[in-house]
């Protein structure tokens, strides 16, 4: 099993050997991506470090979310599951689902660019405010939530 992490506000010339180096004092990491942008090639300003070992993963976020580097204030935290990595819903529960709240997400994503876990731990309270309860407390809620701000974000 690996256990994977995503670093944001990574200065946009961050490359992957750099930011390996740096990562890999906290224990074996067996992958590293830093997401680039496919038409300018310049770094989207987030990766994702893959550890072998959740306690080498665990001490890079105690480690490095909140620090600067190359004059960045880093956000690192536990990426979100993809939701093909989830397990299927149950059917009965997609019955009683409100809509996807697809304009609220747009909203908040204009005063949100950048978000840390304490705005998505905020965003998900608010959605449950307002109705959207099923959405951040089912299985797959939170990553089908995740998954539509990492696309539209940007």
């Amino acid at each position: 099993m690996s256990y994977k992490i995503i670093v944001e506000n990574l200065p946009l010339t961050t490359d992957s050997r750099g930011l390996r180096d740096l990562f890999a004092v906290c224990g074996e990491v067996v992958d590293l991506k830093v997401i680039m942008d496919h038409v300018s090639g310049i770094s989207r300003g987030f990766a994702f470090v893959t550890y072998k070992a959740k306690e080498g993963a665990q001490t890079a976020i105690d480690k490095f979310n909140g620090k600067y580097f190359n004059g960045r204030c880093l956000a690192v935290n536990w990426a979100l599951i993809r939701l093909a990595q989830m397990p299927a819903a149950n059917p009965e529960q997609n019955k009683t689902m409100p809509p996807f709240p697809e304009q609220e997400l747009r909203a908040w994503l204009k005063q949100h660019p950048t978000w840390n876990h304490y705005d998505w731990l905020d965003l998900l309270e608010d959605l449950r405010r307002k109705g959207y309860g099923p959405w951040p407390d089912s299985p797959d809620g939170p990553a089908k939530i995740g998954l539509f701000l990492e696309t539209q974000r940007g």
